[in-house]
């Protein structure tokens, strides 16, 4: 297990020598707490100064993207902010999704469902800092309209759009240069009634494949989209099950078709693991999240997206990630004023599962012992790996707005009830001022 630094510096888990911190879990759950204290020498005899830490995890803060679990940090390293959603529809939404994406602080946004002809301009969704790339459902080869796909990318960054290997699949693939290598982010979309044709899955690991065996070690690929396949529930994979993702947290299907075979086993073939794990209201999960080995060690764990771009879906929850590059891949620093590369998360224990918590932490408690351990350190990267992993899965994030509140929601309802008393008052002209009172 690779050490993780808490980026708050309220804990150093990964420094020589710290002491192993114990979990104080109240019966009730109702506050999760933190102590440092010195172990007892029943349990080791080696003499640790303690660790400093926070007392109150309410006010617990970290900065995404969580990667000190898999990497050192690095003064020249910075992240690709993502953000991905199924929309449902643009078409009504243009105004509020251009504002929203003005006050945003995302380098990508995938959106599948996007409902685009050919007669809407990106520049009515994204303004001049994007290069917006589109693939809408043609209404000539298709009987019912919908569908299309979109990615955004920074200008930032220099991307380039690849060419389509098969136009009967609704998808869009982007290369983005990131210093020595590249990053290539595809984006799908199957329509439920195609999620089940064999030929038409066959088909999109085809597409996937044409891109892999061309791939450097050192190149990314992201596949992320709607992919429509609700039967298949996921569950975390076990490390030995796959020693070459043994340090990414990723999740494995329960295939339970035919059809479901195909699509997992595709997946597989091509060395690429799934990294959502955000069910909709619904218990199930249709948009899913791949990589490949080199991408999913650069990725952050995926969180429910706190800055909804579009009204909230419950079918289709927005999720953001992270992806870690080196800095000089931006053409240029001050594209983006007032911009922030890691974005501040706080983790929001009034609405966390407690009940699942709690399992997990008992799981974990009647495993974990410090004689199985070869070192002290090793015991403490354990414990602060597994309690990083608890905290992704039972306990969602808050993430605060890039902008003052007067910039958001605050200026529409203002603006919309300025334009209603305006409206409302008499077209009367206005009375005329007599030059004698002058």
């Amino acid at each position: 297990m690779i050490p993780w630094k808490h980026p708050t510096q309220h804990l150093f888990l990964d420094r020589p020598k710290t002491t192993v911190l114990h979990l104080r879990t109240y019966t009730s759950l109702q506050s999760i707490a933190f102590f440092s204290t010195r172990r007892s020498s029943a349990h080791c005899t080696q003499q640790t100064p303690q660790a400093s830490c926070s007392d109150n995890a309410a006010q617990l803060t970290y900065r995404i993207p969580a990667l000190s679990n898999r990497h050192n940090d690095n003064a020249t390293a910075e992240y690709l902010s993502c953000y991905y959603r199924n929309v449902r529809g643009l078409r009504t939404k243009t105004k509020e999704f251009h504002l929203a994406v003005s006050e945003a602080d995302f380098d990508l946004i995938a959106l599948t469902e996007t409902w685009l002809v050919d007669n809407i301009p990106s520049a009515l969704l994204f303004n001049n800092n994007f290069s917006v790339y589109r693939c809408d459902r043609s209404l000539s080869g298709s009987s019912s309209r919908g569908g299309g796909v979109l990615l955004a990318v920074s200008n930032a960054y220099e991307s380039i759009e690849l060419p389509s290997r098969d136009r009967s699949l609704e998808y869009i693939c982007v290369r983005v240069a990131c210093n020595n290598a590249h990053l290539y982010v595809m984006v799908v979309y199957i329509p439920p009634q195609l999620s089940s044709e064999i030929s038409t899955l066959r088909s999109l690991h085809d597409c996937i494949s044409s891109f892999t065996l061309t791939l450097k070690p050192s190149d990314l690929l992201f596949v992320i989209g709607d992919f429509n396949q609700p039967s298949i529930s996921w569950s975390t994979a076990d490390p030995s099950s796959s020693p070459a993702y043994s340090s990414i947290t990723h999740y494995e299907p329960i295939a339970r078709s035919l059809a479901n075979n195909t699509f997992v086993d595709g997946f597989k073939f091509n060395g690429l693991v799934q990294l959502n794990h955000i069910n909709n209201s619904h218990g199930r999960m249709l948009d899913l999240l791949y990589a490949n080995n080199a991408a999913a060690k650069l990725c952050s764990p995926v969180f429910p997206s706190v800055v909804p771009l579009v009204p909230v879906d419950s079918y289709h929850p927005a999720f953001d990630f992270n992806i870690r590059i080196n800095s000089s891949t931006r053409r240029n620093s001050t594209t983006r004023q007032n911009s922030t590369t890691t974005a501040f998360y706080r983790y929001n224990f009034a609405k966390a599962d407690y009940v699942k918590l709690n399992d997990m932490i008992s799981m974990f408690n009647n495993s974990f012992h410090c004689s199985n351990f070869i070192s002290l350190d090793e015991a403490v990267c354990s414990f602060s790996s597994f309690m990083l992993q608890a905290f992704v899965v039972c306990v969602p994030v808050q993430r605060p707005k890039p902008n003052p509140p007067l910039g958001g929601p605050h200026t529409q309802t203002t603006q919309t009830c300025k334009k209603s008393c305006l409206s409302s008052l008499p077209n009367a002209p206005l009375p005329k001022i007599s030059l004698d009172l002058l």
